[in-house]
């Protein structure tokens, strides 16, 4: 936890010093011809950390973008107009991250208060990315409209650093622990990462995507998925290196948070238009969230549980924390995109 009537977005991202925010564009379907998989019934539970403050935002079908936070059934705070995409991302000490990207291809952003004022990063951009940890501090990515990467982390006043070119979509995440994560996937359909340092080198991941989703903390280190051009979804979670697991199949996007707590959530929207989930074990159980779905977001905090956001086909705005099976709450109507951190 990224909007247009037409094409819907949901992002979602969580932070528990941990935080990881992702923009997709979701339509779904349960693909029942891979076999459920029982979630691991137990597992170390760490005291509860503080938590993140719950964020969602709304790209309404005017361009104008509407943020709550703390309660999911609180009241929303207008930000900006002209807008072509929201991201957001939150993390226990600095708050709420947001970044916008103006129809005119601009990025403006603003942490800490959802009434504070905004910095100007940067013109000629394709796409935004961000996520925050409260170690770290803030990370923004951006996408130029060349297909160049961009990357600051720390403050929303330092430099860029150029990271790599021929991109068609970044993604980013960040804990306490590992450091910054950095996604890139080459209009070639080819992912790479990177994490810790912005400087480092990058490791090939997986070759032949359509999208890709991070997520990152301070007790499972990364979280990588990839949906591939066939629609298969497959996750690796604690190194870069790591073996992939196949996850689900007949995916039109997916969304991935992670925590210390409760480990890895992975939502993805089917084909078919339906929301399934699953947080713990790569290997657990799907539970089926919504059906005639658009868009979808999730994020996950260590205090608080898992994030879900849904964009229903009529435009309706739906979200849920705590469970996966929790009831879900009515939050806008007429909306574009979505994204939520927390």
């Amino acid at each position: 936890m990224n909007v247009r009537v037409r094409a819907a977005i949901v992002g979602v991202a969580a932070a528990l010093g941990a935080s990881a925010v992702a923009i997709y564009l979701l339509t779904s379907g349960t693909d029942t011809s891979m076999e459920s998989r029982e979630v691991a019934s137990s597992h170390a539970r760490p005291a509860a950390p503080r938590p993140a403050p719950a964020v969602i935002a709304v790209l309404r079908g005017d361009g104008k973008v509407q943020v709550k936070q703390g309660r999911l059934a609180g009241p929303w705070t207008s930000e900006y107009a002209g807008v072509a995409q929201v991201a957001v991302a939150s993390d226990s000490r600095h708050g709420p991250l947001l970044a916008v990207l103006t129809k005119g291809g601009k990025v403006l952003v603003k942490r800490g208060s959802l009434t504070g004022p905004w910095t100007s990063e940067y013109s000629g951009a394709a796409q935004v990315a961000v996520a925050t940890d409260a170690t770290h501090g803030p990370l923004l990515a951006v996408l130029t409209k060349s297909g160049q990467v961009l990357v600051k982390h720390g403050q929303l006043t330092g430099p860029w650093t150029s990271e790599y070119s021929g991109v068609a979509q970044v993604a980013v995440a960040s804990d306490a622990t590992h450091g910054p994560l950095l996604a890139v996937l080459t209009k070639g359909g080819k992912m790479l990462a990177k994490q810790d340092s912005l400087a480092g080198g990058w490791t090939s991941e997986y070759s032949g995507v359509a999208q890709v989703a991070v997520a990152s903390d301070t007790g499972h280190g990364p979280l990588l998925a990839v949906l591939t051009k066939s629609g298969q979804v497959l996750a690796k979670q604690g190194s870069l290196a790591g073996g992939w697991a196949s996850e689900f199949a007949g995916v039109a996007r997916l969304a991935v948070a992670s925590d210390g707590t409760h480990g890895a959530l992975l939502a993805v929207l089917t084909k078919g238009g339906e929301v399934v989930a699953r947080q713990g074990a790569l290997s657990g159980r799907w539970v089926a969230e919504y059906a005639a779905v658009s868009s979808l977001a999730a994020a996950t905090d260590g205090a608080q549980g898992p994030l879900l956001a849904v964009l229903t086909k009529r435009g309706e705005v739906l979200a849920k924390q705590g469970d996966l099976s929790a009831s879900w709450t009515a939050e806008d109507t007429s909306v574009a995109k979505l994204d939520a951190a927390g």
